[in-house]
């Protein structure tokens, strides 16, 4: 005969209550307890306990301003990006005046612009400011839009790269602490 709990289910462990707290059966008798594989009979203790502790709270960070996104340049220095231009609220003719250097481009909406995005609101990054930036034909490039100020940052991956640690650090900083340790700080590389 298998172990019945209060609501006539056969249960596959016995409820441990505290003294003086009679086992309900449906016969009115205690029930046999069934063994495990180790001899002895599965118990489920009822008592209170502590708490568990409750550990290292998660780190709550601020929702970012900033859009992001990987792109590559198209054969002819072409963006797109659709997303982003619709944060920035650019669609096709918009007029958009383009500058940059040393791995950056800046593209900024203006009257007087001298490049206008296409009908699928693509931008293009004239070539001599692509050669200037350093940009290679087909290149990734990070994208960046603060939309409170209706600017798009193009940044090479080089940028990037020296804004990130080195991932050989963080591994050995991770296998040395375990698993369970805080993450480390995200701060630019040196």
């Amino acid at each position: 005969m298998s172990d019945i709990d209060e609501f006539g289910r056969s249960a596959p462990f016995r409820l441990v209550r505290p003294p003086g707290d009679p086992e309900p059966t449906r016969s009115g008798q205690a029930a046999p307890q069934r063994p495990t594989h180790l001899g002895r009979p599965r118990v489920l203790d009822l008592r209170r306990t502590a708490a568990p502790a409750v550990g290292h709270a998660p780190i709550e960070r601020a929702r970012p301003v900033n859009l992001y996104a990987i792109a590559a340049f198209d054969e002819s220095g072409r963006l797109a990006e659709r997303r982003l231009m619709r944060a920035l609220g650019w669609g096709a003719g918009t007029r958009v005046k383009v500058c940059g250097g040393n791995g950056v481009a800046i593209v900024e909406k203006s009257a007087v612009g001298t490049t206008t995005l296409t009908c699928r609101a693509m931008v293009a990054i004239p070539a001599r400011i692509r050669r200037r930036c350093g940009f290679l034909d087909c290149e990734q490039v990070l994208l960046v839009v603060e939309p409170h100020v209706q600017v798009l940052g193009v940044f090479g991956l080089g940028i990037l790269e020296q804004a990130l640690p080195d991932a050989r650090d963080l591994v050995a900083l991770h296998t040395s602490q375990g698993t369970d340790s805080e993450a480390p700080s995200w701060g630019g590389g040196e």
